[in-house]
């Protein structure tokens, strides 16, 4: 088969390297790249690659896009040239309703959402450290299931959620639990000692559930009390992608955590004071980064 990644950053590069040699990759980034490291395990990955230019048609049996939520609006004009009528497109990244990016480019049954769990640091010199196993989840589908035929399972594990939208709301709750506050203040999870400010993950925490509910979520009661139970006990080292992208002088991906909770909650007419507080504030980081 014929698949596109676009997008080499920490995920995409991650990805990269754990698909099937059988088939023929092209490569799309927005800055040059010519080779892949990935660290996972102990174990160099390396790849040397060749980036494709988007003018020139492969036809291709997929498209894995691998960007952030700020990176949509620059990159629809290309992505409309790469998805032809036959192409497929997974949709790799943090958020809800993934397909609205994309809308009016492909035929919605063609489309996978996609959520990963792949904590990846960046190294330096085009080198990335993969801490976990990936894992994949995907709402149960025949899209699904042949999107997993491209990779090689020793190296990514795969999730065929029946409910889907509740396993998205969870993650999006948990990275937004820590992030934003871990991000504002510019520390490791430390902080999170603080019993005031555990009071404040607990609340990003409960506005979360009632906005996913009212969404279709189906969360369990528990959630709650266990989420702040797990931060409690966490390493006070452990950090957050939207930690090191502050650190790193990135943007923060705040409008696909934070973000999607508080826009859901006006929506829906519920209060979600601390989310909207932290969105405000972190959306002020990135005024004048590269969106």
């Amino acid at each position: 088969m014929k698949i596109g990644i676009f997008g080499l950053g920490a995920i995409g590069s991650a990805l990269a390297v754990k698909i099937n040699g059988e088939h023929k990759v092209y490569y799309y980034n927005r800055s040059n790249r010519d080779k892949i490291k990935i660290l996972c395990n102990g174990v160099q990955y390396e790849k040397e690659i060749e980036l494709s230019n988007v003018d020139t048609s492969y036809n291709l049996d997929w498209l894995i896009i691998c960007l952030k939520e700020y990176h949509y609006k620059s990159a629809l004009s290309d992505l409309k040239k790469l998805i032809s009528s036959n192409t497929k497109v997974a949709l790799v990244r943090n958020g809800i309703n993934l397909k609205e990016s994309i809308q009016g480019l492909v035929d919605e049954n063609k489309v996978i959402e996609c959520m990963i769990d792949c904590p990846v640091e960046e190294m330096g010199n085009q080198t990335y450290k993969q801490l976990n196993r990936a894992l994949i989840t995907s709402k149960n589908s025949h899209v699904f299931r042949d999107f997993i035929t491209l990779f090689n399972h020793k190296s990514v594990s795969f999730n065929e959620a029946d409910n889907y939208v509740t396993e998205n709301w969870k993650k999006i709750i948990i990275s937004s639990a820590t992030g934003g506050i871990l991000a504002l203040i510019g520390e490791k999870s430390w902080v999170l000692k603080d019993p005031e400010i555990l009071k404040l993950c607990a609340k990003i925490i409960s506005e979360g559930i009632d906005v996913a509910n009212l969404s279709g979520a189906k969360i369990e009661d528990d959630f709650l009390r266990e989420l702040v139970e797990d931060i409690k006990s966490s390493s006070g080292s452990k950090g957050s992608s939207m930690l090191t992208d502050r650190l790193n002088g990135k943007p923060i991906e705040v409008n696909a955590k934070n973000g999607v909770i508080s826009s859901y909650g006006k929506r829906y007419g519920v209060k979600t004071e601390i989310n909207d507080l932290i969105t405000v504030l972190l959306k002020h980081t990135n005024n004048e980064k590269d969106i």
